[in-house]
């Protein structure tokens, strides 16, 4: 079997369309112009649901020479290839994600957080899968018009993550998603004001 490319999961989407395949992102066919025009958002969507085992890393964030006006004493770095942050090392912590920095009072600051991982190659299948679902459904309407078929296509896209989560879960401790303020700082804006206490660091 050929590996995966994004050409490939291009044609996957495709496929489910029941539209013609293409050789090339820009073969200059509408079915390739398409693709091309939303790939890379569709990667980074998919990417941010789950923090996969193939686009994880772990890092000390670096200080940045500045400090808050008010509520936090330090300032982090978030990472140039970081796409959602998941969880700390630091029990108790309060922080604050602002655009690429990570507002925190404490020191030594470690997260583990989801990178765009673009190398085909190493996707597991239920992703690619998953991730060429995402694709059908936005490419469906501009060449079906059709938006019935978009809708059994986001159910499709719902079942196909779920399974490519489950499945990527499995690669070692499974673990529940913690609800905490760091994770929801981008999802659903302002800090609360309140100290999580959650644990840790998340088991994957």
């Amino acid at each position: 079997m050929s590996a995966i490319s994004q050409v490939k999961i291009c044609n996957m989407a495709l496929t489910k369309l029941g539209a013609k395949r293409i050789t090339a992102l820009d073969d200059g066919t509408e079915e390739g112009r398409l693709c091309a025009a939303v790939y890379d958002e569709m990667l980074e969507d998919v990417l941010c649901e789950h923090p996969w085992s193939f686009a994880t890393k772990r890092v000390a964030l670096a200080l940045v020479d500045a400090t808050p006006a008010f509520d936090f004493s330090l300032i982090y770095q978030v990472p140039v290839d970081s796409l959602r942050i998941w969880s700390t090392n630091l029990p108790g912590y309060r922080y604050r994600i602002e655009g690429d920095k990570v507002l925190s009072s404490d020191a030594e600051l470690k997260v583990i957080y989801t990178y765009r991982n673009e190398n085909p190659a190493l996707y597991f299948p239920k992703f690619s899968v998953a991730l060429a679902s995402r694709l059908a459904v936005w490419i469906s309407f501009p060449l079906l018009a059709s938006n019935t078929t978009k809708k059994e296509l986001k159910d499709d896209y719902q079942l196909d993550l779920i399974k490519a989560i489950r499945s990527d879960s499995q690669q070692g401790t499974p673990f529940t998603p913690l609800n905490n303020e760091l994770i929801n700082a981008r999802d659903q804006g302002p800090f609360s004001g309140e100290d999580s206490t959650d644990s840790s660091w998340f088991s994957i």
